[in-house]
């Protein structure tokens, strides 16, 4: 069992930026304009941003991304495909060794702390954030997991996608750091 931080989706890719950003974003609502923005951001690759502030990424199908590891100015979310079950979390921190860079890489500037990851498909318009350091933000969520903050520092960041396959497990990797100003 793992407890590490995560954000789900029924399909479609997640969306990063900051909440000020997002209480612009209806997801697949109303038009559902801004759900093919995203969808179509990532057509090259698994990764895209949007906007300028909002980072793209592909989980090709529906799934959960963890938080693997954070700093004030870098980030690292996965997606696993694990025969075996749900690993714990020694065990995926432990995967983050065995990726191998892709040529798929994004940037984009987040304008504020914290960053806010929810699944593309939501509507954020509604989003607040809590007073906590990191967690669940407040919003009308169409069901539960979809959506998570945590603090980073604001600036440029470049992402990078990182890959592992074999016969019993397979995951995507997304490295984001903050770049020199």
């Amino acid at each position: 069992m793992n407890t590490l931080p995560n954000v789900s989706s029924e399909g479609g890719p997640l969306i990063l930026s900051d909440a000020g950003t997002l209480r612009g974003w209806h997801g697949g609502f109303g038009s559902g304009g801004d759900y093919a923005e995203a969808c179509a951001a990532t057509t090259d690759g698994l990764v895209g941003s949007i906007r300028e502030h909002i980072l793209v990424w592909e989980l090709e199908g529906a799934g959960t991304a963890y938080l693997a590891s954070r700093t004030s100015d870098s980030f690292t979310l996965i997606r696993i495909w694990a025969a075996n079950g749900e690993p714990s979390d020694d065990e995926i921190r432990d995967m983050l060794q065995l990726a191998i860079p892709t040529p798929y890489k994004a940037h984009f500037r987040l304008r504020a702390s914290p960053a806010v990851l929810i699944w593309a498909a939501e509507e954020a318009t509604q989003i607040s954030i809590p007073p906590a350091l990191e967690g669940v933000p407040l919003g009308d969520w169409s069901m539960g997991g979809t959506a998570y903050y945590f603090p980073v520092y604001p600036g440029n960041y470049e992402a990078a996608v990182h890959e592992y396959q074999s016969e019993n497990l397979s995951f995507f990797v997304l490295v984001c750091h903050r770049q020199a100003d």
